[in-house]
């Protein structure tokens, strides 16, 4: 949502039902909020927490959030060939086919993507990512190779990241009096342009 006041939100009960009738038809990040915090507080009724099943429903999510938004995109847990990583999510071109559903040629991949739920901690997450993507790279270096975060803490990435590198944080994230702070980033946007670049370029 564009504009000062819809970028920063507090994540409270009291707005979470009007968030969702407004955005019922909408999947920009917000949606993609609401879909994940909804699942989790589902899981939390009955399962306790889970990082790794958090973790697993941030990348559906998303996923989800790209096809609707006319991105094709692969299965999650997925394999290039020749390059011993399990990536979380791809891009192919159209038309490619894969082995068993996961194993991708590098001439078939428009993108490949690494995603987290709350951010990275620390700068070697940050230079094993990196690492990665160099390999990604050294097989095919028209790949795209982007790490996406629902939420990051904004001290953390403008330490850590150059404004036009590889990362796409959907939002900053913060604790405030008890309530969760999160204010949109604008990376959606800027994520989905150069996904429908990456595409119509192949």
């Amino acid at each position: 949502m564009a504009g000062v006041v819809e970028s920063q939100r507090l994540f409270t009960a009291e707005d979470a039902e009007e968030r969702r009738e407004k955005r019922r038809e909408s999947v920009d990040e917000w949606a993609i909020l609401d879909r994940v915090n909804d699942a989790w507080e589902n899981w939390n009724e009955c399962g306790g927490k889970c990082s790794k099943y958090f973790g697993a429903l941030t990348v559906e999510v998303i996923r989800q959030a790209l096809m609707e938004n006319s991105v094709p995109v692969s299965a999650r847990d997925v394999f290039i060939r020749g390059i011993p990583i399990e990536f979380d999510l791809l891009i192919p071109r159209h038309g490619a086919t894969c082995l068993n559903s996961i194993l991708y040629d590098p001439e078939d991949v428009i993108a490949v993507f690494e995603i987290k739920s709350s951010g990275l901690f620390d700068y070697n997450s940050k230079n094993r990512i990196e690492k990665c993507f160099e390999k990604v790279r050294q097989r095919n270096p028209k790949i795209f190779c982007g790490y996406v975060t629902l939420s990051e803490r904004q001290s953390f990435h403008e330490k850590n990241f150059d404004e036009n590198e590889w990362a796409y944080p959907l939002f900053w994230y913060r604790q405030l009096k008890g309530n969760e702070l999160y204010e949109s980033t604008g990376a959606w946007q800027k994520l989905l342009s150069k996904i429908h670049f990456c595409v119509e370029s192949r």
